[in-house]
């Protein structure tokens, strides 16, 4: 009796391991690389015409997150219609790759990451800042009125090739204009409607401009009017009495700008409309250029060139490099 309660007492203590095995914590399977067939359309931001020939390198970003460095997975050429196709190897849904793409002379180089599409115009496109020096958008131009390069105009030292620490500033949401009330005696209330008007058409209806007349805070922080939707940008226009060598300024934080405005200044539609443009981002335009964004020189609309440059603005985002680099984070 004893022999065989040994025996049985041996046999279940020589199944333990295997029990152990088979009914244990399971071994989690090695993530395996995704074979990715990637394929999209390089069109110009501004005309959206197809890009022919521009060179992708499919990479995978260093630990430093630098443009124009890490492994290259795959490259291609983009065909007539501006077609890309190119196979690669990614890791995981963490792996940082992104396309470097250059698309010759006539576009900013752009660093852009692969699932990064929100603003594309579909998420199988691509766009390209296109540049128009026949017109004067070239790269200095862009720099300048885009990347916001301050002191470029001021300071004959700076040029456009060495600007490359500058960011586009972008509102959030549409933008909500309100005016102080001492502005509407003065009857100008026209003004700042057509400088939104404007300023819509300029950027190609990326964002709505709205004047609202007879709604005013002084904290938007603390009492956001009821007429503005959350997600949406205000612009506080507050009246300047005139004085000696008064000049209209803009500031702002990420949700809500001011522009202090000269009372001479409220019946002049390009200094509004200069004052809007920073709030949409805009920089001053570089030494010996002339337009809407020319620093103490105003016209009343943006120039042919201008707006050329802003129009590819509807597809990028706040925070982002020269020369266009959306590896940084955003803001």
């Amino acid at each position: 009796m004893k022999r065989t309660v040994l025996l049985l007492t041996a046999a279940l203590l020589g199944l333990l391991p295997a029990c152990g095995r088979r009914e244990g914590a399971p071994t989690l399977p090695t993530p395996q690389p995704e074979r990715v067939h990637l394929a999209f359309r390089l069109v110009s931001a501004q005309t959206q015409n197809p890009v022919a020939g521009a060179r992708v390198l499919v990479r995978r970003a260093g630990r430093d997150r630098r443009a124009g460095e890490g492994e290259v997975l795959a490259e291609a050429t983009s065909d007539g219609s501006g077609r890309v196709e190119v196979v690669f190897e990614r890791r995981d849904a963490w792996d940082p790759i992104y396309l470097d793409i250059d698309g010759g002379p006539r576009y900013l180089h752009r660093y852009v990451w692969l699932d990064d599409t929100r603003y594309e115009p579909a998420p199988d496109v691509r766009t390209l800042w296109e540049l128009n020096p026949e017109i004067g958008a070239d790269v200095c131009v862009t720099y300048a009125l885009i990347f916001s390069c301050s002191g470029l105009e001021d300071d004959p030292r700076r040029t456009c090739q060495n600007c490359v620490y500058g960011d586009l500033r972008l509102p959030r949401g549409d933008v909500y204009v309100i005016v102080h009330p001492e502005f509407w005696p003065m009857g100008v209330w026209e003004n700042f409607e057509e400088a939104a008007r404007r300023m819509e058409r300029a950027l190609q209806g990326r964002w709505r401009w709205r004047v609202l007349r007879n709604v005013w805070t002084d904290d938007p922080d603390k009492a956001w009017p009821p007429e503005v939707p959350r997600d949406a940008f205000i612009v506080q226009v507050t009246l300047r009495e005139d004085a000696p060598g008064c000049f209209s300024s803009s500031a702002g934080s990420d949700r809500w700008g001011n522009i202090a405005l000269c009372r001479s200044h409220a019946r002049l539609l390009g200094i509004i409309l200069h004052e809007f443009g920073h709030q949409a981002g805009l920089s001053h335009l570089p030494r010996g250029v002339r337009g809407l964004m020319t620093f103490g020189y105003y016209t009343e609309d943006f120039t042919d060139f201008e707006r050329w440059v802003i129009g590819a603005m509807r597809f990028r985002r706040a925070g982002l490099r020269a020369p266009d680099d959306q590896l940084q984070p955003t803001r």
